[in-house]
């Protein structure tokens, strides 16, 4: 299983209000906890704990009826290293990536209802920060990872690692696709991470030598990474950038001391974070569970609202006004000219 934190947004992964659990059950307890912990208001140690408690809920699952809201409930992870995902052969029907659950799920269009959900033990996909169609789907025992490309009618396997490695999105851009590495020993423990390139050329994955630590979250701007490392002896986080066109490059240091790791980037513009926001030197936005830079101009934030619902906001990053927010949402994506928000009853386009 990964360790943190590089997979701190795994942590929402099943921490959607929209499961079936009874009121006052072990389950809505442990859901609770975890909710408080995806406040960002917690230390490093709690998130930890919020995650064996995820591990703890998966495992209880399997014992369980209708646990979940898709009626054929979990499904074991075949023997085989072949993962079957979804395929849209329906009329209306399109891939979409929840991204709350981090699962696949096939979503129509005409009646905009989620038809089917990818729904397999401890199979997880993983997303980029930016949005684009790769990502990489794994095991969290098992590992058996990939790296893939979704389109909205299917999805095809770039790379597959091995058994004793992991492989989790670090940061898109165009020509440059980085990665977080890591290898497992025997208990599967994490044993080494490293930062790697994919080159398409070759398919194959560059490692970057001189890139030392727990490398966390990253952003590209031009032909500069910067990424963030994780410091355990005082749970901080240190930025630092890199060329990304040289895989030998000594990375030079930016800033210390942050005490969060989320970094993104939008119109050449760098914005850290801290517990509460995201900012750059000129803006300041509230930070949310789940935050996405969009195009030129939006910034599209996941949260639980006071209903409990899965909500999503769309700011305006010019104005730093939000411009719309609805509930019972399932995914976006973009295309050449829009924003498409998929909810459960309607769909909501918006110029970009």
């Amino acid at each position: 299983m990964p360790d943190l934190p590089i997979l701190q947004n795994s942590l929402k992964s099943n921490g959607s209000a929209t499961l079936p659990i009874k009121k006052g059950s072990m389950a809505e307890n442990s859901l609770t906890t975890i909710k408080n912990v995806l406040k960002g208001e917690e230390t490093m140690h709690r998130r930890l704990f919020a995650l064996t408690l995820i591990l703890f809920f998966i495992s209880l699952s399997g014992c369980q009826n209708n646990i979940f809201s898709d009626p054929s409930g979990i499904k074991e992870i075949p023997e085989t290293t072949e993962i079957e995902f979804l395929e849209a052969k329906n009329d209306g029907d399109i891939l979409l990536f929840d991204r709350w659950n981090k699962k696949m799920c096939l979503y129509n269009t005409n009646t905009f209802q989620v038809q089917e959900r990818m729904n397999i033990d401890n199979f997880m996909i993983y997303e980029f920060p930016e949005v684009c169609p790769y990502y990489t789907a794994g095991h969290n025992i098992d590992n058996h990872f990939q790296v893939i490309k979704m389109s909205n009618k299917t999805v095809e396997t770039i790379l597959r690692l091995s058994e004793t490695e992991g492989i989790f999105p670090l940061s898109f851009s165009g020509e440059y696709m980085f990665f977080i590495k890591i290898d497992y020993d025997n208990s599967n423990t994490e044993k080494n991470r490293s930062l790697v390139k994919y080159d398409k050329m070759e398919n194959k994955l560059i490692e970057f030598s001189n890139v030392h630590g727990l490398v966390s979250y990253g952003s590209i701007i031009n032909s500069t990474l910067y990424y963030t490392c994780y410091n355990e002896e005082d749970d901080t986080y240190s930025l630092f950038s890199t060329d990304c066109d040289n895989s030998s490059a000594k990375p030079n240091l930016e800033q210390s001391g942050l005490n969060a790791g989320e970094i993104f980037s939008q119109n050449g513009e760098l914005f850290i974070s801290d517990k509460e926001n995201i900012f750059s030197d000129n803006k300041t936005f509230k930070k949310a569970s789940e935050n996405y830079f969009v195009g030129d101009k939006y910034l599209v934030q996941y949260f639980v609202d006071k209903l409990g619902d899965l909500s999503i906001d769309v700011i305006n990053t010019i104005n730093e006004e939000k411009i719309f927010s609805k509930s019972n949402v399932v995914g976006f994506f973009v295309t050449d000219d829009h924003l498409a928000l998929c909810f459960l009853g309607e769909i909501k386009e918006i110029p970009i």
